[in-house]
């Protein structure tokens, strides 16, 4: 799965490819109001997971824990960030 991005000010624009892991973390497939909304706020989060994990894996030494600890931290963020945006998307 790719998901195209154009960050304002930028040359035209890059493609994220989004890992299996990050679908599955996302929970792309739980959407059952079926709102586009929320389908774009999981697939958000998913790019930034995918994005985390390149990131995570990027030239590191299995013994830096520093590193892994941070991504741990921010995958939990991400978490939770994605949950508060489906609720307030879905918010009466």
């Amino acid at each position: 799965m790719r998901l195209f991005i154009e960050a304002p000010g930028a040359v035209g624009g890059q493609f994220i490819d989004i890992t299996p892991e990050a679908v599955k973390r996302a929970r792309l497939d739980f959407n059952p109001s079926g709102r586009d909304d929320v389908a774009r706020l999981k697939l958000l989060a998913a790019a930034f997971y995918s994005e985390l994990e390149r990131v995570a894996q990027n030239g590191v030494d299995p013994s830096d824990t520093t590193r892994q600890h941070e991504a741990i931290t921010a995958a939990t963020h991400i978490q939770a960030g994605a949950m508060f945006a489906v609720s307030a998307a879905t918010a009466s």
